[in-house]
């Protein structure tokens, strides 16, 4: 009876629980590896209906993490919670692994390849932490930064004063659906509006109905407390500066590649980037051999979970004629 070979996943959000479950059916042994307590990546995060998956047209995001979940449990793939990745090398037979769970356990694993399946994070805290006034005190219960966090505020909006500060497609969805509580909407980009043209012009809408108020091309220079308020001052450029009072504000900057570990190892600092995204072939292989990324990791433009379930079932598939 033939040894089936070892692939590594590290991440076990959607893209790297696909890839786990096309390489076990194509005859690998799969482990995931995932550095939190649960299986599901980002959409843990997001108790919002998906519309975009089809045939799921009535789960959440956290209802889709959980069918995923359920799934790769109903198998005897190997999952490893809460690691820290110590160590990878090359050698002739592959790469060897080493993880570690806590300061007592070590393990080692040789495998015939990696595939990377870290994902993206939001940008929020770091857009505002380094302003001028910043304090943690200051933005408790002001900030948010998830990308639909705000429709569980939406109840607590009415006649309040928001801000939005991006410029993308989440910044333009979030106040549309703001327009519906809040008394003002400010909308602060640092360039000029890159979203959709559907919901572009749904904001164009707004602002002509004077529901809106958009500051392009503005920089926050500075923020402190206002009564129960934060104030807010704007530069667009020298000559021309402004201060906002706001309720709450809500931080759509895009999102950044879960990347910093490829920092810690010899061979991982050879994978190639661009702006901290993985560069990768047409199947999702990297400029190492036998190293793949997939999902938001390698994705700044079209982040998704119908991405991420094709790009898993890619790489497995490349792989399988490569090792056969």
């Amino acid at each position: 009876m033939s040894v089936q070979p070892t692939i590594a996943i590290l991440g076990g959000g959607v893209a790297g629980m696909s890839c786990a479950l096309w390489l076990k059916n194509l005859g690998f042994k799969p482990i995931i590896l995932e550095k939190n307590t649960c299986l599901g990546g980002q959409l843990t995060t997001l108790p919002t209906i998906n519309r975009w998956v089809l045939g799921f047209s009535e789960h959440t995001s956290q209802q889709l993490a959980a069918a995923y979940t359920k799934h790769i449990q109903s198998t005897d793939i190997s999952v490893y919670y809460s690691y820290q990745l110590l160590a990878i090398q090359q050698n002739s037979h592959g790469f060897q692994l080493v993880i570690q769970k806590n300061a007592l356990s070590r393990e080692t694993f040789s495998i015939k390849a990696l595939i990377i399946a870290t994902g993206a994070r939001p940008v929020g805290y770091e857009v505002i932490e380094n302003i001028e006034g910043f304090t943690p005190e200051l933005i408790s219960n002001r900030v948010f930064f998830l990308p639909t966090d705000h429709l569980e505020q939406l109840p607590h909006l009415s006649t309040k004063t928001i801000a939005i500060l991006g410029g993308g497609d989440n910044a333009h969805y979030t106040a549309k659906d703001i327009a519906t509580r809040a008394d003002k909407i400010h909308l602060i980009m640092r360039s000029s509006a890159i979203a959709q043209t559907l919901i572009r012009n749904d904001i164009i809408t707004l602002i002509q109905e004077n529901k809106l108020i958009e500051h392009s091309h503005s920089t926050i220079t500075s923020m402190y407390a206002e009564q129960n308020k934060i104030g807010l001052a704007l530069t667009q450029s020298p000559s021309l500066r402004q201060t906002l009072s706001v309720d709450k504000i809500f931080i759509r900057c895009g999102f950044k590649a879960n990347t910093e570990f490829l920092q810690n190892s010899e061979l991982l600092k050879r994978v190639a980037t661009n702006q901290n995204y993985i560069l990768t072939d047409h199947v999702k292989r990297t400029n190492i051999p036998g190293i793949y990324a997939i999902g938001d990791v390698t994705n700044s433009d079209d982040p998704s979970v119908v991405n991420a379930l094709a790009e898993g079932a890619l790489a497995a598939r490349d792989l399988s004629q490569h090792l056969n």
